[in-house]
């Protein structure tokens, strides 16, 4: 005969705001509260809050995230995102009429967005086929009490260059690399560069700051 199991009591699962050691941030509930035993518990609605590894900051009831509105970005400081060593993702659409997505370095130079590849990849393929696509360059800040974010995203076409691929490549790679040697020899042969001048370029920004509550006697 098959013995009942005996009932155990569990203890609640601490939510995502919990502290974590070792993490930098954390999501913290504006709502949460903790139970008997010390623990966060769920929240009906979360508010990202970015927390530093070693501090002690907690929620506190009354705190509410403040997002400012979306602005147009200056072109300086479009220019000055464009320069950054961070990562692209360009937007395509494959054989099938879904749109696809690809991470890239890449160099903005003379108002067009330049990047490389290799010539028999799928995107380059799809490409080809419908030259039609998009960028966007993102840039995210996190401090303890404010999360910034900048991007810059153009829409057009895209031109797959034969030419100068060497030469586009070696210049990507010192935009984000300096003088730091590059381990595999590069002659372009079997690459191509991709190019969109843009017919439409966009640049916003905003931020998320978390207003904290006053400390009540």
């Amino acid at each position: 005969m098959a013995r009942a199991s005996t009932p155990t009591s569990r203890a609640p699962t601490p939510c995502t705001c919990s502290p974590r050691r070792g993490s930098g941030t954390r999501i913290t509930p504006s709502r949460c509260r903790r139970d008997a035993a010390g623990r966060w518990c769920s929240a009906p609605w979360n508010t990202m809050k970015p927390r530093s590894a070693g501090t002690g900051n907690a929620p506190a009831r009354g705190d509410r995230a403040v997002r400012t509105a979306l602005t147009e970005l200056p072109e300086a400081e479009v220019r000055a995102l464009l320069d950054l060593p961070t990562s692209a993702v360009i937007a395509f659409v494959d054989g099938k009429g879904y749109p696809r997505l690809v991470p890239c370095w890449f160099l903005w130079w003379e108002d067009a967005f330049y990047t490389t590849s290799g010539a028999d990849k799928f995107h380059v393929r799809s490409i080809r086929a419908n030259p039609r696509g998009s960028f966007c360059v993102e840039r995210q800040e996190l401090t303890v009490e404010r999360m910034s974010n900048r991007q810059v995203k153009g829409v057009g076409t895209f031109e797959v260059l034969e030419t100068n691929v060497a030469e586009w490549g070696e210049r990507i790679r010192r935009k984000y690399l300096g003088s730091t040697p590059w381990p595999v020899a590069d002659a372009g042969v079997g690459r191509v560069v991709l190019r969109l001048a843009p017919d439409r370029l966009t640049a916003h920004g905003g931020d998320l700051t978390l207003s904290r509550a006053q400390d009540t006697p």
